[in-house]
């Protein structure tokens, strides 16, 4: 669908064995909460104001995470 021939693609699963590395907890983390991140160029086509809603309606419903956008871009100043 996006223009590219099946023999260029190919799909990487998790690079991480979770059975050998579980996810640790919370506690075993020293976090009190979950955090939810997204890290890259701030820009528009990017869809960080998706993430920015999202965070906003997940606490208005009182979802108890963190929610921590990193990056620089065009659209850093809108999106404070």
């Amino acid at each position: 669908r996006a223009g590219v021939g099946r023999d260029r693609v190919r799909f990487v699963p998790n690079g991480l064995d979770l059975r050998v590395f579980p996810r640790p907890s919370l506690a075993e983390r020293g976090c009190a909460m979950p955090v939810v991140g997204a890290y890259g160029r701030l820009a528009e086509r990017k869809g960080q104001r998706v993430f920015v809603q999202a965070a906003a309606e997940l606490i208005k419903r009182g979802v108890d995470a963190e929610f921590l956008l990193m990056g620089q871009g065009p659209a850093l100043a809108p999106l404070r």
